[in-house]
């Protein structure tokens, strides 16, 4: 039988309260069913008979993971991106895009070019 020690106490001890808290917390980070962003992928796929291939079903996987309720919108940008390029790779609307690193690489070098074209004028 539980004797609060204070009037507030939801608890009997520290592991009660931690074991609680868990709980709450599987609770919450469980997976929310399947979207309409899932649902929208998978009709693609499937129109385009590449539902079971290596790049339908990392865009799946993707998909997926943007419904999660604890991704930051940074994540979700990412995850857009990396979505529309597996999708263009899977379907074969059009090459996939650069990687994010190559964009940057890419913006860097030009960058340089042009400070060293400033340079070299003067």
């Amino acid at each position: 039988m539980f004797e609060a020690r204070r009037r507030d106490a939801k608890f009997c001890s520290d592991n009660c309260r931690k074991r609680a808290r868990r709980k709450s917390e599987v609770a919450v980070s469980e997976h929310p069913p399947v979207t309409g962003l899932v649902e929208v992928v998978r009709q693609e796929l499937r129109r385009a008979g590449k539902e079971l291939t290596p790049a339908g079903q990392q865009a799946l996987i993707v998909a997926d993971r943007m419904t999660v309720p604890q991704e930051t919108g940074s994540s979700i940008s990412a995850l857009s991106k990396e979505l529309t390029a597996l999708l263009a790779l899977a379907v074969g609307k059009a090459a996939a895009p650069a990687s994010t690193t190559d964009e940057v690489k890419a913006k860097r070098d030009e960058k340089r070019t042009r400070a060293q074209a400033r340079s070299s004028a003067r």
